[in-house]
């Protein structure tokens, strides 16, 4: 018999896969990748957001926030300039919250439920701390 052919579990090699999928996590690892990220969330809102995103969008946004890539990184993966990176990234991220503003504030305002997180997004969206945190991003840029 050949070696290898008799094991039913290979080796585990040295990534996070084989750590999730010992530990029974299978979606993690089925789900991961570009196209199939808006499976790992549990709010419809969040997953339909994030299916809205176009191909390019999708991939900064998975290994920039996902893979936890640089911007340097992926600039070099993709063949551009970190700077055109970050300006996608910095696009994308707000049209996300732009979008997830839209469709938070009237249960907001209505006095409908929110979690935690969604009350302080929109709290710190409508005093303009993102806003603010951009204009600092780009003051410190020049």
């Amino acid at each position: 018999m050949k070696s290898g052919l008799d094991v039913v579990i290979p080796r585990p090699l040295e990534h996070e896969w084989w750590h999730q999928l010992l530990r029974g996590d299978f979606l993690d690892v089925i789900f991961d990748c570009p196209h199939e990220m808006h499976e790992f969330t549990s709010s419809p809102t969040m997953s339909n957001l994030l299916k809205t995103l176009n191909e390019n969008q999708r991939k900064i946004l998975y290994y920039w926030a996902i893979r936890l890539y640089s911007p340097q990184r992926l600039a070099k993966c993709r063949g551009q300039t970190d700077r055109n990176i970050r300006k996608v990234y910095d696009m994308l991220i707000t049209g996300l919250r732009n979008k997830l503003h839209i469709w938070l504030s009237p249960r907001y305002d209505e006095g409908l439920p929110l979690t935690s997180a969604q009350q302080m997004f929109l709290e710190n969206y409508r005093a303009g701390v993102f806003n603010q945190k951009a204009a600092l991003d780009e003051k410190s840029g020049e």
